[in-house]
């Protein structure tokens, strides 16, 4: 399933690198952002890169729109949902 949410970074959660089983160099962020909407939802989305660190990493009080797949994956007979950010761009909102 592939959506997309348009709103404010507010944090960084985590950040993990390492190297993958073929030997390639990878990195992942995870943030908490605040959608756009009436309610104001909170989102936490990972960003991952597998060419080393990420190139632009995004930083609290970005304005930014976020394109993201959801997918259930299961860990010891507990099921968990993974949203991971496939494209993300900044955009200045209106005054």
């Amino acid at each position: 399933m592939t959506s997309e949410a348009k709103g404010k970074i507010l944090q960084e959660l985590s950040r993990r690198m390492g190297v993958t089983r073929t030997g390639k160099d990878y990195e992942r962020r995870e943030y908490l952002m605040e959608t756009d909407t009436l309610n104001r939802r909170k989102l936490k989305f990972a960003m991952t890169s597998y060419d080393g660190p990420i190139a632009q990493p995004l930083a609290p009080g970005d304005k930014v729109t976020v394109r993201f797949t959801i997918e259930a994956t299961e860990y010891k007979g507990k099921w968990y949902n993974n949203v991971e950010a496939y494209a993300i761009d900044h955009y200045d909102p209106q005054p």
